[in-house]
């Protein structure tokens, strides 16, 4: 399940269009997020070896080393539209192959986490994308046979799964594919924003090829002020039936800060288990920005936030409340999995 927030819709978190077998690519060493050095070096044997499995020309790794040491290319996690042209230019390869360790412990049981994107290097713009987590818990049976126990059993499940929707064969075509969305416009401008995007959205399928089955619910302020109701327990299972949600936005001026935030919001976030609040961001050509000199290749990421941790567990509370000792404490919580 899915949340878009200011009217914009989240896809699932792998996408693929125009790859396939015999494409060459150049393969970036992956970038580290996670506390162990070394954890890119144990990951890029299996990515490329899957890769190569799936009919994939990887480019000279030295050839690659060579560039990258040339043009001091330090975060190789990511790749601007230049450099994507220049590696294709230099090594004749039609993508280039980025991704980071979002993870890696081999505490108790292992675990690890890894993201990827193939870069097209004639427009910069991204082929694939995506994620997979695992830990060697989640492959235990009965009495836990078959719990992974090693790193080196687990990353090539980790890398399979990554690249399990990388297509090896003609790109996807989603005929007559039908994604069921629920619109919540909810409040202020959230309506006028999310009949926009909804045209757009009405667009998109129809220039693509696959079919949308949109239902509206009313959950908001204008609902809450008839009813008494935010999101209830039937609305939750309602919202499990869709593939995503396109939500407007939450607020009302006639309801109390918190009332609305914490009943349909935070409620959607945790009983949907919604835990990371993707944010994409990217320049458009002949957009202005106030950061100076900087254009479409350079503003392109993504930003990846909580959504239900940190302060949004709610964990805290007040002492000596009312008082001039007055004490309030409010602690940021993970669970290791997010």
């Amino acid at each position: 399940m899915f949340f878009a927030f200011c009217a914009s819709l989240l896809v699932p978190v792998a996408v693929s269009a125009g790859t396939g077998p015999g494409m060459k690519i150049a393969v970036f060493p992956f970038g580290n997020l996670s506390e162990d050095m070394e954890a890119p070096r144990a990951v890029m044997p299996a990515v490329k070896d899957r890769l190569a499995e799936m009919g994939m020309i990887l480019a000279d790794e030295a050839d690659v080393d060579r560039i990258l040491f040339r043009d001091r290319q330090r975060d190789t996690s990511y790749v601007s539209a230049d450099v994507a042209r220049e590696f294709g230019d230099e090594l004749g390869v039609k993508a280039v192959f980025v991704g980071c360790v979002v993870s890696y412990t081999e505490e108790d049981s292992p675990q690890i986490g890894l993201t990827a994107r193939l870069i097209d290097t004639r427009t910069g713009r991204i082929l694939w994308a995506g994620f997979n987590s695992a830990k060697g818990t989640e492959f235990a049976g009965l009495l836990r046979l078959g719990e992974i126990k090693t790193m080196d059993r687990l990353i090539p499940e980790v890398v399979d799964r990554l690249l399990g929707s990388l297509s090896p064969g003609p790109p996807p075509v989603h005929r007559e594919q039908t994604y069921k969305i629920a619109v919540m416009p909810g409040d202020g401008t959230g309506p006028e924003v999310t009949a926009e995007a909804v045209k757009i959205l009405k667009t998109a399928a129809e220039k693509f090829d696959f079919k949308v089955d949109l239902t509206e619910f009313d959950f908001g302020g204008e609902r809450y002020k008839r009813t008494g109701e935010t999101l209830p327990d039937s609305g939750v299972e309602e919202l499990r039936k869709f593939d995503a949600i396109l939500l407007g936005a939450i607020g009302h001026p006639d309801v109390a800060p918190g009332i609305l935030e914490k009943g349909i919001l935070l409620k959607a976030r945790f009983e949907l288990d919604q835990y990371i609040n993707l944010r994409p961001v990217r320049l458009y050509p002949g957009v202005e920005t106030p950061i100076k000199d900087k254009g479409p290749d350079e503003v392109d990421f993504v930003v990846v936030r909580e959504n239900t941790g940190d302060a949004y567990t709610g964990t805290g509370g007040f002492t000596m409340r009312g008082t001039p000792h007055e004490v309030a404490v409010q602690s940021a919580v993970y669970s290791r999995f997010q």
